[in-house]
């Protein structure tokens, strides 16, 4: 196994283990749907992995609807926070009320489980794929068309590009940062098509157009200096990442403690026109 594969497959066991709960709670679906994008943009490096890649976002977006119920309500509660709102306590209480049920998570680690064998043969390809190319493209075009849909892409492609840079030993720390600003962005505007009440759209306007600012300029700011960059890989690197590796040791998570559960702006008017989540 390279060494590659010993670290997608880590990710993957980490996933399984959050899944293999006793007791399974949101958190443990969100780090899960984490672990399974770092397995996808790993295998992106990989020759023929379209198809793998396909199966792990099946898998994924089963865990989708849970966790798109809990974004919601952290993201409303940060919307509050950050205008200081005391306001729309029914709006918070109807959030509650709609979470959904957690899906089916022992067949989700059952189908992740049968996949472990084609992601411990992933090899490194000699010329990576142009991910950074993709994330400038993806960069330029979100603010041209300042839309949801083309915000969420370029979300997508800082993810792919920080998990595969943390791979090489690069930091990934700026893209992150890009991945996490806009993962607000779209959790905002998941939470504006549901919600109708014209005070709570007027704030989330102006922090959509607050979070698309800051993560264009970041974006920039990353290109304009190259951190993106991923340049040819040397061969010692290549030999290292592609060379048999002694599989990595599958990650447990650790015992989780019970808890209770629990510029000028745009119009409000703005165009938000729906995403469909990938993450």
């Amino acid at each position: 196994m390279s060494s590659l594969a010993a670290h997608a497959v880590a990710a993957l066991d980490d996933a399984i283990a959050h899944l293999a709960r006793a007791e399974v709670a949101a958190e443990d679906v969100h780090e899960s749907r984490k672990r399974l994008k770092e397995v996808r943009a790993l295998a992106r490096l990989c020759a023929g992995s379209k198809p793998l890649r396909a199966e792990l976002r099946a898998a994924a977006r089963q865990l989708a609807p849970s966790r798109d119920d809990d974004a919601l309500v952290e993201a409303f509660d940060k919307l509050r926070k950050h205008f200081g709102e005391r306001r729309f306590a029914n709006v918070r209480n109807a959030l509650l009320n709609r979470s959904c049920a957690l899906p089916d998570v022992a067949a989700v680690a059952t189908s992740l489980r049968r996949l472990r064998p084609r992601v411990q043969s992933l090899h490194l390809r000699d010329k990576l794929p142009k991910t950074d190319c993709r994330l400038r493209r993806a960069l330029r075009k979100a603010a041209t068309t300042r839309s949801p849909e083309d915000f969420h892409e370029l979300r997508k492609r800082a993810k792919d590009l920080s998990y595969q840079a943390r791979f090489f030993g690069a930091d990934a720390d700026s893209l992150h940062d890009l991945a996490r600003i806009l993962g607000d962005h779209h959790d905002l505007v998941l939470l504006r098509r549901i919600v109708h009440n014209s005070d709570l759209d007027a704030l989330i306007a102006i922090r959509l157009f607050q979070l698309e600012r800051r993560a264009t300029n970041l974006g920039r700011r990353l290109i304009a200096r190259k951190a993106v960059r991923m340049r040819p890989v040397p061969a010692r690197i290549r030999s290292n990442a592609s060379a048999p590796a002694a599989s990595a040791p599958r990650k447990t998570p650790a015992p989780r403690a019970s808890a209770p559960s629990s510029g000028r702006a745009p119009s409000a008017s703005r165009r938000t026109t729906s995403t469909t989540d990938s993450r």
